[in-house]
């Protein structure tokens, strides 16, 4: 069992440092179009040794908004670690995607971003039909992803 859990820590250790080194060309390596280029950010620490990029105004945010964008990213870097330990082949641009997520860059297609949305339970539209509900979504969803995100949510 031991050389397992070495095997584990490895490739999380490996991870790590893949994503440590491409922080470093993020956002400024994304295309032109890309809105985390358009939206002004800063590295924040999260407690760990990778850097997250999230929002300068992002202090007050819906829990469940947050809970969602940290979840997307321990999924990305949970199949990078798949990947090092031999449990998943991932092609380049797979990788890349994954990589960008793991850093808590948000995608930069709206139906990927969607995507993600409509997989936490709390925004789910049935539950915001009262219009204070809905409002309070928005305003963490524009704080947190978009304000274009939360319009068109």
């Amino acid at each position: 069992m031991p050389p397992a859990q070495s095997r584990q820590e490895r490739a999380f250790a490996e991870v790590e440092a893949l994503l440590a080194h491409s922080s470093r060309r993020y956002p400024e390596s994304l295309p032109a179009f890309h809105p985390e280029r358009l939206i002004p950010r800063r590295p924040e620490g999260d407690g760990g040794t990778l850097p997250a990029w999230s929002d300068i105004s992002g202090a007050g945010l819906d829990s469940a908004v947050h809970r969602l964008r940290r979840v997307a990213q321990d999924q990305a870097r949970a199949a990078l670690v798949s990947e090092h330990l031999g449990e998943m082949i991932l092609s380049p641009a797979e990788r890349e995607r994954l990589i960008t997520r793991a850093l808590g860059i948000l995608p930069g297609s709206e139906e990927e971003l969607f995507g993600e949305l409509l997989s936490e339970p709390a925004l789910a539209p049935g539950r915001l039909a009262e219009p204070a509900a809905l409002l309070e979504a928005c305003e963490a969803l524009g704080r947190h992803y978009r304000p274009a995100s939360a319009l068109a949510y």
